[in-house]
């Protein structure tokens, strides 16, 4: 079974605009806000073609990611990004159960289970839990296998 069909019913949306959902890690959405690259045209698939889902925590982790690299960052640019990523934000109920290496990736892994969501990251402990995880992750190049080159 390939990856793709082990992933359809756990992200399964519920109309053909929604194909799946997937919850952008916050180390996809830095590459791909602040680098570009193969994570932006992840992300823009994903806002194209798929629902992303966030939460909170991620959206935090993101705007402290750039006023940590650039403290003079506008605070106009953080409320743009905060406010444009917000939108995409769902509620989760935390679980203390998920054993991964990283703490702050059980609130991922928690938000991915109970919304039923593919994960897309390049972080390196979420993508060492794969073999262990109830529900599909995936590699920005794995991603961009599946989705971008089909």
């Amino acid at each position: 079974m390939s990856l793709l069909e082990a992933a359809e019913p756990q992200a399964a949306g519920s109309s053909n605009n929604e194909r799946y959902r997937i919850v952008v890690d916050t180390s996809v959405l830095i590459s791909a806000i602040f680098f570009g690259g193969k994570a932006e045209a992840a992300l823009r698939h994903i806002l194209a073609s798929h629902t992303m889902v966030l939460s909170d925590f991620i959206v935090d982790e993101v705007i402290a990611f750039a006023r940590a690299t650039d403290p003079k960052t506008p605070v106009k640019i953080l409320r743009l990004i905060r406010t444009k990523l917000e939108k995409y934000c769902r509620d989760y109920e935390p679980d203390v159960s998920i054993e991964v290496r990283d703490i702050n990736d059980t609130d991922i892994v928690a938000l991915a289970q109970e919304r039923q969501a593919i994960i897309l990251t390049s972080d390196q402990d979420l993508l060492a839990y794969k073999a262990d995880a109830t529900t599909p992750i995936l590699s920005i190049a794995e991603y961009t296998e599946l989705f971008l080159h089909s």
